[in-house]
């Protein structure tokens, strides 16, 4: 067992997983490993169950009594000129996958709208999910954006589906190049 079964039931390539730093444990009931990181090491490693079983609950568990860090702040470099804000791992992992740079949070209530501040210069692309707590959610930081100065766009997803499942189907990068086209953003990818 590898990271190809993540590659198979979720779409993302077995490079982009490994660059992330991303593992795969065999025998364990939650065998996908993704390392939260900071600059010196990491502050600790989330584990996701087997994306083959769907029976599984919870199907991430975070250390206990972690606190909530942004997801691959480290990847993008200074002073990124484009960032997706996405909601869970799969969702940052797809768009990394598509030659994009993001960050994620572990879900809505989970994202510190602080974090914004840190891509105050960059054209921040807010990728929730479209249901009622992503809307929500997406709306709230947009606001924190406008707040400080910066601009964030909202891009919109279905309830039934999110960044991942578009990306599962193959049509996640031309979704994301339709958006930023439809919004005039510049980008080089």
């Amino acid at each position: 067992m590898s990271l190809e079964i993540v590659e198979e039931y979720r779409g993302i390539s077995v490079e982009t997983l490994e660059a992330s730093g991303v593992w795969w444990s065999d025998g364990d009931r939650y065998p996908v490993h993704i390392p939260y990181r900071n600059y010196d090491s990491e502050w600790y490693t989330r584990v996701m169950r087997d994306p083959r079983d769907n029976e599984t609950q919870p199907k991430v568990l975070s250390p206990k009594n972690a606190e909530h860090h942004m997801y691959n702040p480290l990847r993008l470099g200074p002073n990124a000129d484009l960032v997706f804000f996405c909601e869970g791992e799969y969702d940052t992992l797809s768009v990394i996958d598509c030659g994009f740079a993001a960050v994620g949070s572990q879900g809505t209530n989970t994202f510190n709208p602080v974090w914004a501040r840190l891509f105050g210069g960059a054209t921040n692309c807010i990728a929730f999910d479209g249901d009622t707590a992503g809307v929500k959610a997406s709306r709230t930081l947009r606001k924190f954006f406008h707040d400080q100065g910066s601009y964030a766009y909202i891009v919109g997803t279905s309830e039934d589906y999110d960044l991942n499942d578009l990306h599962q189907q193959g049509t996640l990068k031309e979704f994301l190049e339709d958006f930023l086209e439809e919004n005039e953003i510049d980008y080089d990818n």
